[in-house]
């Protein structure tokens, strides 16, 4: 019998044509691939969700659990490192932190070669925005989430009629008429002052009572007065219903926790105060709640007991005082 040699290249091309992928004969290595299912490219995702991140790889020739598979983010880093199921998929859930990531997934081989696929996602903060048919900037019970206000939805909730522009949480009111344009329950007077809406009642209260209703009524409490505009503007409400002059308004100032460190009801900064020039002076110890003066120091604060003004019948005594509460956007 002849041998035949073959000539050195081709011998190596013959040898490079048969070789081993991951020990399976007869076929080339090559790389695996790798395609991104979910989530899909330029898609907005919500921070905090449990988002799926879904996946597909393979090479045909190895066994697609066999695969390496290494999903990372660019602002995350490394979110999975394994191996897929037997039909080449790979899975997983898990929260991404905001803002604009490059996602990319990848799958390696025994031999080390390795194919990937990437997809740029956004990731934001949600808020929950509110269906405003009437175009008055106040919303419904409608909602939506997102990133940024879908069309006809708006930040601020609570419209008690959404189909009446002149209805809503800060339309203004009229204590007696027996309406409530202004969505709170509360039959008082009250105005829009730019930052501040105001709500005066000059139903006889206690602090007490006051804060109650306030709270009760969608306000964020018992009124702040974070500076002599806001003064002004609640002066010249209480000076058009003639109550400037002959009733005391309780507000939402307050040291009950800690003598002399007064703080207001919903949190605001007390950076302006308007205080009688001998206030407050907490008379026999026991005076922590705070309350609009009438009369000749009309306006001016005070701090008195948190149970007066029910007026002079009541167990308590002293005149009667009215609340003013407030709400912020």
């Amino acid at each position: 019998m002849r041998r035949v040699f073959l000539p050195l290249a081709l011998a190596f091309a013959l040898a490079s044509a048969f070789a081993c992928n991951d020990g399976e004969v007869g076929v080339r290595n090559s790389p695996p691939e790798a395609t991104i299912v979910l989530p899909q490219a330029a898609a907005t995702l919500f921070a905090g969700d449990e988002l799926t991140f879904e996946g597909r790889v393979g090479d045909g020739v190895t066994r697609p659990e066999n695969l390496e598979v290494v999903w990372t983010s660019s602002i995350d880093g490394t979110l999975l490192e394994g191996s897929p199921d037997n039909t080449g998929t790979t899975t997983f859930t898990a929260q991404l932190t905001p803002g604009a990531h490059t996602l990319q997934l990848t799958a390696i081989d025994a031999q080390g070669a390795g194919g990937s696929d990437a997809v740029d996602v956004t990731v934001c903060t949600p808020s929950t925005w509110f269906r405003d048919w009437d175009e008055d900037g106040w919303g419904s019970e409608l909602t939506e989430r997102g990133c940024e206000a879908p069309p006809g939805y708006v930040a601020d909730p609570g419209d008690c009629d959404d189909f009446d522009a002149e209805v809503h949480p800060w339309a203004g009111d009229e204590a007696g008429d027996g309406l409530d344009p202004d969505c709170d329950g509360l039959d008082c007077t009250a105005s829009d002052g730019g930052s501040v809406y105001y709500v005066v009642c000059s139903d006889p209260a206690t602090w007490w009572h006051g804060q109650a209703a306030c709270d009760g009524s969608r306000r964020d409490g018992l009124a702040s007065i974070l500076s002599a505009a806001e003064q002004d503007v609640l002066a010249s409400i209480l000076q058009r219903i003639g109550l400037y002059d002959t009733q005391g308004h309780w507000i939402g100032l307050q040291d009950q926790d800690e003598e002399g460190t007064f703080v207001w009801e919903d949190g605001s900064p007390l950076d302006f105060t308007h205080w009688r020039d001998i206030d407050p002076d907490n008379r026999d110890g026991e005076e922590h709640c705070v309350h609009l003066y009438a009369g000749d120091n009309a306006g001016l604060w005070n701090d008195n007991l948190c149970d007066k003004g029910l007026g002079p019948d009541s167990a308590t005594g002293g005149g009667v005082l009215g609340f003013v509460c407030s709400e912020r956007r």
